[in-house]
């Protein structure tokens, strides 16, 4: 899959070289920086804005936003939302969960020990997750909230209490736009965290290393060269953490009997600070927090991830002079807040650089949502418990896509933001490519489409052609998906493809109009409306199964 355009001269491949040959897209470009974009806001400069914050978006949402100009429509990105509703006794098993009904919210039945319970209550909230995902208005709050939860990766099947899950899920999407440093300190506390890095079992007498490691390594500074904390940084930052546990109601509590009261003493990477023991270890965790915000590779360390997540995952000398570090002085001029940098980042002549479009593998959660959306399906049902259920196969499709909600491999969180050299490349494999294909094309086919537990997910061929202006005119359809759904669009020997399947291998564009014309003179006609929907059928095939598709 060409990324960029090719080299003049290509080394030959080799495993080894594989990467190394290859040359960053900016490479053909002129970089720019964060200064003001100033160049034409159209449908091109519209739908990247679209794409990269948004799973997915319709015809309409990118008119609106054309309409709205640069401005005004970062504004509307960058805004919060509510959520449509809380996860809910989607299972209808009233044997598991006596006290809630079906169709009834679970959450503010808090903590519940019971197995069972907990594991059809936590598929409860990942399919809540995911219609949050689908249901999203013009707000980057959703795909923040994901950006988040792979950043401070927990795990449900590991934290397996599903009000601590929605509760981490909560808090990140509360502060996705908000206060980098205050999250931190959050999520330090938070009941998944504990008891996911094992938080709660830190005790002056039987230190735990774990949370106070990943702290610097993967939440706030990284392992790259700038950032030279030593093992006994960690091991001192360890000893702050201690003191907080849950009660007997999974209740979150802190006991300053279990808390290290000692001086601790840190490098010279951290300027040899001392932290004096406190018998309050919120004192202690504070300066804590402010001592590893002060390292300038804070603030450049999450700059990174937002870039790599939200433009491109190259980042060499001349983005990190030109892009990475005016970034993280907004950061830091900002007292760390998020949404001004966000805020220059998508309103920066940077963003809108060619090379930058087209330029990412889709997630699993762009891919399907994303499809989804352009096909014009609803997944929703007036019915709480058939919506809740419907989301269920989306949650499973994202499974097999290896991208399965709540459950990242790791705490590094999922390989494509952060296992360099391949990155984005991981989401696409001899497993998952496939997959993908084997998706768009299922649902497509009469009458149920795709069958999971119970539920049809269906794409009505011919039904969806009638949406689009100038169905007729074989070309007219052809430039209408290519333009919605390809960032580059297609060559020409492509688009003579797709067109040869409208045509069923003849020569002129009527044979497409006379078969839709009299398709729609007699709707009621088996064979004309079997003509019509194979025709089409192996039109979009061939349409969502290109290479292409699977760029964002």
């Amino acid at each position: 899959m060409a990324h960029y355009p090719p080299l003049l001269a290509t080394p030959k491949e080799t495993p080894e070289n594989k990467y190394a040959n290859k040359k960053p897209p900016h490479y053909y470009y002129k970089v720019s920086g964060i200064e003001p974009y100033t160049g034409p806001w159209n449908e091109e400069t519209s739908k990247h804005l679209l794409r990269r914050c948004l799973f997915g978006f319709t015809k309409d949402q990118i008119e609106t936003v054309k309409n709205m100009g640069l401005s005004n429509a970062v504004d509307a990105m960058l805004s919060n939302h509510n959520s449509y509703a809380a996860p809910i006794n989607d299972y209808n098993d009233n044997y598991s969960d006596p006290n809630i009904n079906p169709g009834e919210e679970w959450v503010s039945q808090g903590y519940n020990p019971d197995p069972t319970l907990n594991n059809l209550r936590n598929r409860s909230f990942q399919n809540w997750w995911f219609g949050e995902m689908v249901e999203q208005p013009m707000s980057i709050q959703e795909k923040l909230t994901l950006f988040w939860h792979n950043h401070f990766a927990t795990q449900i099947s590991t934290v397996n209490f599903a009000h601590f899950s929605y509760g981490t899920n909560q808090l990140l999407r509360s502060n996705s736009l908000g206060n980098f440093k205050d999250l931190v300190k959050a999520i330090t506390l938070d009941p998944g965290m504990l008891l996911y890095l094992n938080g709660y079992k830190n005790r002056k007498f039987k230190p735990d290393e774990n949370y106070a490691r990943e702290l610097q390594e993967l939440f706030t500074l990284g392992k790259g060269d700038a950032s030279q904390y030593t093992e006994d940084d960690v091991k001192e930052a360890a000893r702050i953490l201690t003191g907080w546990t849950f009660d007997q109601n999974a209740e979150v509590v802190y006991f300053s009997n279990l808390h290290d009261t000692g001086d601790k003493q840190f490098s010279s990477f951290y300027n040899n600070q001392v932290i004096k023991g406190n018998v309050d270890a919120n004192v202690e965790l504070d300066q804590l927090i402010d001592m590893i915000f002060s390292q300038e590779e804070c603030a450049k360390y999450i700059i990174r991830k937002l870039y790599r997540f939200f433009v491109y995952y190259v980042i060499d000398d001349e983005i990190e002079s030109k892009v990475i570090t005016p970034l993280s002085q907004t950061l830091v001029l900002n007292n760390f807040e998020i949404k001004p940098v966000l805020d220059q980042l998508f309103k920066s002549a940077h963003f809108f650089d060619p090379y930058t479009k087209g330029a990412i593998i889709k997630n699993p959660m762009d891919f399907l949502i994303g499809h989804f959306k352009a096909v014009n399906f609803d997944g929703r049902r007036s019915n709480l418990i058939e919506r809740s259920q419907g989301f269920s196969v989306m949650n499973l499709l994202s499974e097999i896509l290896q991208m399965t909600i709540g459950e990242p491999p790791n705490v590094a969180g999922w390989s494509a933001y952060h296992q360099s050299p391949q990155y984005h490349e991981h989401w696409i494999n001899s497993v998952t490519l496939p997959k993908r294909n084997q998706i768009a094309d299922v649902v497509m086919i009469r009458p149920n489409g795709l069958r999971i537990a119970g539920i049809n997910t269906f794409i009505d061929v011919i039904a969806l052609s009638e949406t689009v202006p100038g169905v007729n005119d074989p070309n007219l359809l052809i430039d209408y998906w290519v333009d919605l759904l390809y960032t580059k669009g297609l060559t020409q020997d492509q688009k003579d493809t797709l067109k040869s399947i409208l045509l069923y291998g003849q020569s002129e564009d009527y044979y497409w109009t006379v078969a839709w014309e009299d398709y729609q003179a007699n709707k009621q006609d088996q064979q004309k409306l079997l003509t019509v929907y194979y025709i089409l059928y192996g039109f979009y095939k061939q349409l969502f199964n290109y290479p292409e598709y699977q760029l964002s």
